[in-house]
């Protein structure tokens, strides 16, 4: 696909090409991905903290499927012996 910009947005673009130091073909896929999250995702209003009766009701549910103590590393992966 070839695009014809505009003085104005050739001039933002070297701008901020010069700015971050990347190439103008990155910046294009930065814009258009936040553009299109902007469109398309749709998240949903966050109402705030948990009250203690969901907490509770969450790690109950939880208990019912996790038998005993969870372990967990302190690295991400794991090394062959």
């Amino acid at each position: 696909m070839n695009i014809t910009l505009n003085p104005r947005a050739c001039d933002q673009l070297r701008a901020i090409k010069k700015e971050l130091t990347m190439s103008e073909q990155e910046i294009v896929h930065i814009a258009i991905q936040r553009l299109y999250n902007e469109i398309f995702l749709k998240l949903e209003p966050d109402d705030g903290p948990l009250s203690e009766e969901d907490l509770k009701a969450i790690q109950a549910k939880a208990d019912e499927y996790i038998k005993g103590p969870v372990v967990f590393e302190q690295f991400m992966f794991k090394m062959p012996d």
